[in-house]
């Protein structure tokens, strides 16, 4: 029964009475009244942070605390609920009704518990604690508290027990009988169990223990349990149990079954002891309880648990056929796994790549050897290259190892130790291997030894860095070693060979960087550099430490220093470097003494040097492309030998009479030469050096001049054209005394690694060099054999003989190769004459290759300037690298046209509006030029239509006709009528003595036509026509029926003296002749047809003089009359 009872407020917080690492979430809480609306303290504040951290089974006590707001006493009895459910109610307006369940808490202890009564006790600081308990009359998922009181105070109602919670239930407490309204609150919990579990356990061999790593689970706390063999059946550790444990496998406390717990603890790691060789298990159980409150996750996952091998050795065993086991294996990691400190691992033949340790393919740790034992190019170790799901460098090589004999292959990292093919440590030693194909996206692309290192008879070789310096070696040292073609691949980074490192007689080729091709900052001593490429110092870069003793060859700088820039060198050659497009062919920039700087070139300045200090330095025989600067530019020069003339103290211009390309006869001037203050080490012998010193990197020491010598000599062509230069170039190695050139024409050089000489006669030659020491006074000696040649080449020339100013025109040009070799690079330079330019073409042509008795020829296409007049002249030359030409008459084509002012020219075309069937129709086309001057060549078309089947034409100049006979009829001394109008009217006469009666006229091509029997026929004219210094054209068709006699047309003139008497015909050689005598154009070919009509036109100009002569319509001769027709 209800009191009245005051105004009552209720909270809902938690209260712990211990500590965990895991967050106890609370997701949801707040009040509701029974109507569903909430009450006042809506979302109440949140629980202690203490509470929000308790793992499993952690006691807890859920606190209800109730308000007498009102501090007025009542007789009052109320009820608490507390009950769970698994389905979110929080957006619901009543209360659930209740199902499905899960237990908050377990019961309490039964010294709190009684049937349906409850008892008090008051707790410090709690206020009134109510234990939970059993009662039958409610639900079984209601735990309910029933309190009585006459005066209600301020109470705190406690729930204690251990919380057993699962994520995501729903759990809930209700207050009945509270003014008249059932209070409630919410609230849900996030999963505290440790879900994931511990995995992928790997272990590594440290004698005489074993390193234990794995991957942490979701857990705070971790057991390892350990168990000698294989295991199929597990121990389980029990929640609520406290294992101890020690690292000590003999040690350690067995579980039961020989289980024994071996680390304990909060780290991902741990060391493994007491274990001898054999089979062990290994599990790791995740928990998240504290003392007493254990809860373990016992799941298994993956590499958990694992088997643990050990088998250690002093000696293993790698092969790539077989099973695993004992010392013997087919991982070479494994292999190391169970190798004793300071022990050796033998590989055998074969190609590695599985296993790995960490980012490489291969760990050696604890002083290991790793050998193979046969090939090195046999025995392979692959690493991961980039792009693939495992990517690895090949080695890694820790404190005091060894690998040796083996090839190292496809190795990448992107860590940034670099080394795609090997990792060094201090105290390592790379020996006898082969490093090939591997990369580092940063230093070192095939070794990286910043640790420390040295590296012995390997070869290195297509390794590269991708952002990085060193795309062979960065860092440590090596000896005895190749170092070839290797890269770096950015344009900034250095040391394409090697970065940072030093090297002892090494080769290092072709390898390539933006600095330092061979070297970057690196010291070298006793190395050879030949055609690595930079864009600056070929072949070395850098001024950090000196380098010594070098041979530094055929390298490549694309701005400047083709053998060194910014460098510090001594004692050493630097012979036939290239800047290609900048200076300092030889060295640029950087500090040299003692060196020998010959045979480099730039593109500009300082073909040998280009600034820099050299003292005691021979810079001679060097060259640039595009500046007299041959040898050097600029920089500072002492007790030298170079030219021209430098400034400083004690330099000199004298050739210094090389017999190596690193030596000096005893003859030359640069013995003794040098300063003493300048000369540090050795000479490139490795032989002290006098006092004073010789300038370069030679010192001469009488009676050790000695040793083998080997001699070599190269030339571009073995074929050499008479008169042309030929060079000839010496490889000598060894230590020449002096040296001597033969060309086998009575000439010989001495001292001299380059020649260049000329034969004056044809013939075969022997060319000798001859080298000489101590040792063989008889000389070494090389030949190469040469034959002279004599080439001659000849050019013609044809084209237009005339044209109208402003036309084009084409002149084709011949050439011949009358001899019997074959040449190359012949040139034929072409030279327009003034007012033309080419149109399509180059006026330069060239043959590369040109066989011999062959023939080629060019077509030139120009365009005339419209104030081009009179003759033209076109001339074309030959010319043929490195050839001299026994005949130049004729290399040379010469064609002169005349160039006559333009023309005007105009067409017009007229025909009849009807004819008759089958009749002609006469169509008249109209051809003008208005000038200023006569048109040659010219050519009308006329397309017909398609139903005219027969076409005959004539051409009638209109310009000033003055003569057109009509010949029909045509009988002996009848008048043959001039229809041109200008009255000049013919007789015909067809004998000397009496009137002949037949009729000379007969069907021609056009209408009628007159025959002429070849005797006595002849047309006179009634006046004379007036040609005398005037422009004239004849035209006529013409059938012979005979040949071999002189059959002329027509004639003017009154006597046979020169240039008085025009005569137009036939001779008896058949040739056609337009002659004014002895002034006359004869076709160049004969015309014997006795069966066709063909039609004839003779042209004269006689402001230019030109005459010509057409055979049905085309050209066939042409020339310029000495004088006009007089």
């Amino acid at each position: 029964m209800k009191k009245n009872c005051p105004a009552l407020s209720a909270a809902l917080f938690f209260a712990s009475i211990a500590s965990a690492d895991y967050n106890l979430v609370q997701e949801h809480y707040r009040w509701r009244n029974d109507d569903g609306s909430e009450s006042a303290a809506t979302w109440i504040a949140p629980m202690d942070t203490a509470a929000t951290n308790q793992p499993k089974n952690t006691p807890l006590r859920l606190r209800l605390s109730i308000a007498n707001t009102g501090n007025e006493a009542y007789d009052s009895e109320w009820n608490c609920f507390l009950y769970a459910e698994d389905t979110n109610y929080l957006n619901t307006e009543t209360i659930p009704a209740v199902s499905d369940h899960d237990q908050l808490f377990q019961m309490a202890p039964s010294p709190y518990i009684t049937n349906r009564e409850y008892t008090t006790e008051q707790l410090p600081g709690t206020g009134t604690f109510l234990p939970m308990g059993y009662c039958a009359e409610y639900p079984s998922n209601m735990i309910p508290m029933r309190l009585f009181a006459d005066y209600f105070a301020n109470y705190e109602v406690c729930l204690q027990g251990t919380r057993y919670a699962i994520g995501g239930k729903h759990y809930f407490i209700t207050i009945d009988s509270v003014d008249d309204v059932s209070r409630w609150a919410e609230i849900v919990f996030a999963s505290v169990y440790p879900t994931s579990q511990a995995q992928n356990i790997r272990y590594s061999p440290d004698y005489p223990n074993y390193q234990i790593r794995w991957e942490e689970g979701y857990g705070p706390l971790r057991i390892v349990v350990a168990k000698e063999g294989v295991v199929t059946n597990w121990w389980l550790p029990q929640d609520g149990v406290e294992y101890t444990a020690t690292n000590n496998f003999a040690a350690a406390p067995d579980v039961g079954g020989g289980f024994r717990i071996v680390y304990k603890g909060t780290d991902d790691h741990f060391t493994l002891g007491g274990i001898s060789n054999g089979t062990y298990s290994l599990r790791i159980f995740e928990y998240d309880g504290v003392s007493g409150y254990t809860l373990y996750n016992t799941n298994s996952a993956p590499g958990n648990p694992v088997q643990l091998e050990v088998h250690f050795a002093y000696t293993n065993y790698v092969g790539t056929n077989g099973v695993s086991g004992g010392i013997y294996f087919t991982n070479i990691q494994e292999a190391i796994n169970n190798t004793y400190t300071n022990g050796t691992v033998l590989v055998s033949n074969g190609v590695y790549a599985v296993g790995c340790a960490g980012d490489s393919r291969v760990d050696i740790p604890r002083g290991i050897s790793v050998i193979g034992v046969e090939d090195r190019d046999k025995t392979v170790i692959l690493g991961g290259w980039k792009g693939s799901s495992n990517v690895l460098r090949c080695v890694h090589m820790h404190e005091n190892t060894l690998l040796a004999n083996v090839t190292l292959s496809n190795g990448y990292t992107y860590a940034a130790a670099g080394g795609g093919g090997v990792l060094m440590s201090s105290g390592s030693v790379l020996s006898n291997c082969v490093i090939s194909h591997c990369a580092a996206y940063h230093k070192g692309g095939g070794i990286n030894a910043s640790a420390g290192g040295e590296v012995f008879n390997c070869r290195i070789a297509d390794c590269f860095s991708d952002d990085g310096d060193g795309g062979g070696m960065a860092y440590g040292t090596i000896h005895n070693s190749e170092i070839i073609n290797n890269y770096v691949d950015t344009q900034d980074c250095d040391g394409g060979g090697i970065y940072h490192a030093t090297a002892y007689y090494c080769d290092i080729i072709s390898n390539r960087a933006a600095y330092g091709g061979g070297a970057a900052w690196s010291r070298a001593e006793y190395c050879n550099f030949r055609y690595n490429e930079a864009t600056y110092g070929g072949g070395i870069f850098g001024d950090t430490y000196w380098s010594k003793n070098c041979d530094i060859r055929y390298n490549i700088a694309y701005n400047g220093g083709g053998g060194a820039a910014q460098a510090r060198l001594s004692n050493s050659v630097v012979h036939a470097n290239t800047a290609r497009t900048e200076r300092g062919g030889g060295t640029r920039y950087g500090t040299y003494y003692n060196c020998t700087i010959t045979y480099n070139r730039s593109h500009r300045d300082g073909g040998g040097s280009y600034y820099g200090e050299l003292d005691n330095c021979i810079v001679y025989y060097n060259s640039s492309e595009t500046t007299t600067s041959s040898n050097f530019y600029s920089g500072v020069y002492n007790y030298s030998c170079t030219l021209p003339a430098h400034s400083g103290t004690g330099n000199i211009t004298n050739e210094p009479q090389l017999v190596s390309c690193g030596h000096i006869s005893a003859a030359s001037p640069c013995v003794g030469a040098g300063s003493a203050s300048y000369a540090h080490g050795t000479d490139i012998d490795g032989e002290s050096w006098n006092n004073p010193p010789s300038i370069g990197c030679d010192e001469i020491h009488t009676g050790s001049i000695t040793g083998d010598l080997s001699v070599a000599v190269s030339t571009d062509h073995t074929l050499i054209y008479l008169g042309s230069p030929a060079e000839f170039r010496s490889e000598i190695s060894g230590r020449p005394s002096n040296i001597v050139w033969n060309c086998g024409d009575g000439t010989t050089y001495s001292n001299l690694l380059q020649i260049t000489h000329q034969w004056s006669a044809t013939g075969e030659y022997d060319v000798v060099l001859t080298a000489f020491n101590e040792t063989h006074p008889e000389g070494v000696a090389d030949t190469v054999t040469v034959q002279v040649i004599a080439v001659d080449l000849a050019l013609s020339k044809t084209g237009p003989a005339s044209l109208s100013s402003g036309d084009a025109l084409t002149y084709t040009i011949y050439v011949t190769n009358l001899s019997d070799y074959a040449v190359s690079n012949v040139t034929v330079t072409d030279t327009l004459p003034p007012g033309f330019t080419a149109i399509s073409t180059s006026t330069v042509f060239q043959i590369e290759s040109f066989a011999a008795h062959s023939e080629t020829s060019f077509i030139l296409e120009a365009q005339s300037d419209i104030s081009s007049h009179g003759n033209a002249t076109n001339v074309a030359v030959l010319t043929c690298d490195g050839i001299t030409d026994p005949d130049l008459s004729n290399n040379t084509g010469t064609w002169v046209t005349t160039c006559y002012p333009s023309h005007d020219l105009a067409i017009t075309k007229t025909s009849p509006q009807y004819v008759n069937k089958d009749s002609l129709i006469p169509y008249e086309i109209m051809l003008s030029n208005a000038g200023p001057s006569t048109a040659f060549n010219v050519t009308i078309t006329d397309a017909v239509p398609p139903e005219i089947t027969t076409i005959r034409e004539t051409c009638i100049s209109n310009s000033v006709l003055v003569y057109h006979l009509n010949v029909d009829p045509a009988v002996d001394h009848t008048s043959i009528e001039d229809s041109s109008g200008e009255g000049n009217t013919g007789l015909l006469i067809t004998t000397n003595s009496a009137p002949d009666t037949e009729n000379k006229s007969i069907t021609g091509v056009y209408d009628r036509a007159i025959y002429f029997d070849g005797t006595d026929d002849f047309i006179i004219s009634s006046n004379i026509l007036h040609l005398k210094d005037r422009s004239f054209s004849i035209c006529f068709w013409a059938r012979r029926d005979c040949t071999g006699l002189n059959n002329y047309v027509c004639g003017v003139g009154t006597n046979s003296d020169v240039n008085q008497a025009l005569h137009i015909g036939f001779r008896n050689t058949d040739v056609f002749t337009f002659a004014f005598w002895a002034n006359d154009l004869d076709t160049p070919g004969t015309y014997p047809d006795t069966n066709n009509w063909h039609h004839w036109a003779c042209t004269y100009d006689a402001d230019t003089r030109d005459r010509r002569i057409y055979y049905d319509g085309s050209l066939v001769a042409q020339n310029v009359a000495s004088t006009n027709l007089a």
